[in-house]
């Protein structure tokens, strides 16, 4: 990835806060660093928390793919977006 596309330590929001933590690495779709394509979660090692963070992160900031680690293990995860709705409602 470029380095346009990357922002270290980004804030996180979840609607109208700004969390106090932030994500570690978020890669852009593009420099204008408007719409993530990966979080990532980077933690100690032998470290095992951060997954419900991470998890919390791509929700809030509507990001498809996250991507946790402790230098040893690693998890990828893909959250879909948009979802697809049902509209049988009446």
């Amino acid at each position: 990835y470029k380095p346009e596309e990357l922002e270290l330590e980004k804030s996180v929001h979840f609607g109208t806060e700004v969390n106090t933590k932030a994500a570690d690495i978020v890669v852009y779709t593009d420099v204008t660093k408007q719409t993530p394509k990966i979080i990532i979660e980077v933690k100690k090692p032998k470290r095992k928390d951060g997954i419900e963070q991470l998890k919390s992160y791509l929700n809030a900031e509507v990001s498809p793919v996250g991507v946790w680690s402790n230098g040893s293990d690693s998890i990828i995860l893909f959250r879909p977006y948009p979802a697809n709705f049902d509209d049988t409602l009446t």
